[in-house]
């Protein structure tokens, strides 16, 4: 897996073009890199799939591996920018610091383990994962 690549979902051209500009003004907002940006999610990729299975190590491999989940991540972290940071870095006044604070606190293993909504659709794609199943991603 490279960290310096962002794979979108739903590869239309509509899609794809909204994906490259909600990430590109997220950036903006927090004077991130390309790399910077995909290093980030990325090392919060390897720690939410790390502290969720560290009760089942032979889990982990098979989950941070899958594509399945990787694609699922990245529609989900887009979907969290384009909802819930972009609206707020709009409309608040805050230093680069303090919406850095903000957006760490948005996409925390913690915060997403505590998300019903994000814990279903989780759970739903960890069965398809762990049978073997494909998905509709």
């Amino acid at each position: 897996m490279m960290r310096t690549t962002i794979t979108y979902t739903n590869t239309g051209a509509g899609n794809y073009l909204q994906a490259v500009r909600i990430n590109k003004r997220t950036r903006e907002f927090l004077e991130y890199s390309h790399e910077e940006f995909c290093n980030h999610q990325f090392e919060n990729y390897e720690a939410f799939v790390s502290q969720d299975f560290q009760q089942y190590p032979g889990l982990i491999k098979k989950v941070k591996y899958s594509s399945m989940f990787r694609k699922f991540w990245n529609a989900e972290w887009l979907y969290r920018n384009k909802t819930e940071f972009l609206p707020f870095a709009e409309t608040c006044s805050l230093s680069v610091k303090d919406l850095r604070g903000e957006y760490l606190f948005m996409h925390s293993t913690e915060r997403l383990l505590n998300q019903p909504g994000f814990i279903s659709r989780y759970e739903d794609l960890l069965k398809d994962i762990i049978s073997g199943q494909p998905t509709s991603l």
